[in-house]
């Protein structure tokens, strides 16, 4: 870091910041038993990532009379480099030597290197009279390795202003507002996210040897030198206030996001030889509302405790499509529907004659037949009936925090939530198999069916039928609701007298704990773990105790 004043109101800024993760992994498998037997078996894997961003920024302020300016240009470099090595010998030497080279024979060895690169220049005008009326303008143009040449610079802009009301006489007998602030913007951003390192290239892997022979390996994606940035164009418009001698303060604010050029990975014919392509495909909004408040429900001189809240609901649709519908994983997109719509077949249940699991199927299609109820059903999956099923958005979802404090001591607490919405528990349904032999099973197997006449929603243990009994349906969402006690902390501030000789200024004894508890619909189950809804074999966070004292000198 360093800053160079030129003159007055004119400062050059430089910023150099690096973030260097390394992973290095040993793998053992003995000689005497598991994968590794009879000869031994030792693995190494190292992995660097590098990434480091060089900014300089020139800033320049002015203000005469009631007229204040700032102005900014800069540019910035960022660079990210991941290295990658990986080394496996087989055939173990000697005992309790886990180096490669008391091993003899090489089974496995490669390496990699990925880069990625953008270049970005920016600028800023910022303008307020008398601290009342704001107005901000901002351009950058990003350019980014992963697209083509031609397409690879991005150009985006926005535009805010505000009014704070507060300021103005006609509000000046409006005793119980402190403060109130109107504001609006509008901006467009782009996106990157979640389309790898080189799309717009057909790559190659290579090392695929065939003995002595060298080989090659296609892949499976082609590339697409015209994909380029996604682009949001968003609009907000809130208030923000505080009132009551400032005891309470909030924002309530509406958005609406607008996402052309859509990121997709776009499936292909078998007959391409490749399975799926990147493209900008189509687009969607976010449309919503957020609210803040925060409140001193108790303030005296010695004793205060304050509650803050935050909220937010959306709507999400897509608008615009190249084809007719795209069907991804659990999700089928289409105009008019969600980006987290679930398009599952339909779960009926157990058939209580044979306690095979039942799926709804069209009237008069293969393997139909009606169930007592007088429903068609099947219990054959691959006939069973598709459709929508909900949504893993929630329908409101947010964070809550409150605050005690007696003299020097602090109790605060942190929690997030949220209300609706839908999780796909892939955990869970990876745990209610019907019989894989060796593999671990959900309490919940206790209450499968085992007699003709049983009433249950869990099918027979059955070792033939578990694609069948198991298949991906909307037998396994569960509501999403959670409230998660993320944080805890119990602190002491202590501050020296007046006049005290002590070389410290001030000192904090704290004691916290992370992730106290979280409550869901079933236990162990992380509504948390994607946004998406889909959840995968993982634990909720590890809860984490810390005792700390930060010292002032």
């Amino acid at each position: 870091y360093a800053e160079v004043r030129i003159m007055e109101g004119l400062k050059f800024t430089t910023n150099l910041a690096a973030d260097f993760t390394n992973r290095y992994d040993l793998t053992y498998q003995n000689n005497i038993i598991g994968d590794g037997a009879p000869s031994g078996r030792s693995s190494k894997d190292y992995q660097t990532i590098t990434g480091v961003t060089f900014n300089q920024l020139l800033n320049y302020s002015k203000s005469f009379k009631n007229h204040n300016f700032e102005a900014l240009a800069g540019h910035e470099n960022y660079r990210l480099q991941e290295d990658y090595l990986s080394g496996q010998r087989q055939n173990q030497v000697a005992e309790g030597n886990y180096e490669l080279a008391n091993f003899t024979t090489t089974t496995g060895l490669s390496s990699q290197e990925d880069n990625v690169r953008i270049e970005s220049y920016f600028g800023n005008l910022k303008y307020d009279y008398m601290g009342k009326y704001f107005l901000s303008l901002s351009a950058r143009t990003d350019g980014n390795s992963r697209f083509d040449d031609k397409v690879r610079w991005g150009r985006f802009w926005s535009a805010s202003a505000a009014w704070v009301l507060s300021k103005e006489n006609f509000m000046s007998n409006v005793r119980f507002v402190n403060f109130l602030k109107l504001r609006t913007s509008y901006g467009t951003t782009g996106n990157d996210a979640g389309i790898g390192y080189y799309p717009y290239q057909t790559l190659y892997a290579i090392g695929r040897n065939n003995a002595l022979n060298p080989g090659v390996l296609q892949s499976t994606s082609p590339g697409n030198d015209s994909l380029t940035w996604e682009s949001n164009k968003q609009f907000d418009v809130g208030v923000d206030f505080t009132v009551w001698d400032n005891r309470i303060s909030g924002s309530v604010e509406y958005f609406n996001r607008v996402s052309d050029n859509l990121l997709f990975s776009v499936p292909l014919p078998v007959s391409s030889g490749f399975n799926s392509v990147t493209r900008n495909v189509g687009s969607m909004y976010n449309r919503g509302i957020e609210i803040q408040l925060s409140a001193d429900v108790i303030r005296t001189r010695n004793f205060t405790w304050n509650v803050g809240f935050n909220a937010t609901t959306f709507t999400n649709r897509i608008t615009k499509l190249p084809q007719r519908e795209i069907i991804s994983g659990t999700k089928k997109l289409m105009v008019g529907k969600s980006l987290y719509d679930y398009w599952l077949r339909g779960w009926y249940g157990v058939n209580p004659d044979n306690g095979a699991a039942l799926y709804r199927a069209i009237p008069g299609s293969a393997g139909s037949f009606l169930s007592s109820k007088g429903d068609t059903v099947t219990a054959n999956p691959n006939n069973a009936k598709f459709d929508y099923h909900g949504s893993a958005i929630p329908d409101w979802y947010g964070a809550v925090n409150t605050s005690f404090r007696y003299k020097a001591f602090t109790l605060s607490m942190l929690a997030n939530w949220q209300i609706g919405g839908l999780t796909y528990d892939d955990t869970y349904a990876a745990y209610m198999h019907s019989g894989t032999y060796g593999a671990s099973l959900h309490t919940d197997m206790l209450k499968r069916w085992k007699n003709p006449g049983d009433v249950t929603n869990v099918p027979r243990m059955d070792n033939a039928q578990t694609s069948f009994f198991g298949a991906t349906s909307s037998r396994w969402l569960t509501d999403a609701s959670f409230f998660n006690i993320q944080n805890v902390t119990l602190a002491y501030d202590y501050r020296p007298k007046s006049g005290s000789k002590m070389p410290v200024t001030g000192a904090r004894i704290f004691a916290s704990v992370e992730n106290l508890r979280m409550f869901t619909r079933r236990a162990g189950m992380n509504p948390m773990q994607s946004f998406t809804g889909v959840t995968s074999i993982g634990y909720i966070p590890a809860r984490v105790l810390n005792f700390g004292i930060n010292v002032n000198l």
